[in-house]
């Protein structure tokens, strides 16, 4: 199972959000764990490597290293206008 790493970032802005958007990050980062790469994630152009998912009004972005058996989830922030 891959071990889960929060950027300094990512850590700050989880801590800002309500703990409806908590639980449900939590669930969606705990999943990847057994799989880095399901339906709902993007590719990051630009970006090898990086993948994207979005809840709500939050996009998530995040690298799975298999190599180092790790998932580095460095960006959260809010969506600004439509979804891409």
């Amino acid at each position: 199972m891959l071990k889960i790493n929060l950027s300094n970032q990512a850590k700050k802005l989880f801590t800002r959000l309500t703990p409806k958007h908590q639980l449900q990050l939590a669930e969606k980062i705990q999943n990847r764990q057994g799989n880095p790469r399901p339906s709902d994630s993007r590719s990051v152009e630009g970006f090898e490597g990086c993948f994207r998912f979005e809840i709500d009004e939050y996009r998530v972005i995040y690298r799975a290293d298999i190599g180092d058996d790790v998932l580095l989830f460095a960006a959260l922030g809010k969506l600004k206008g439509e979804r891409m």
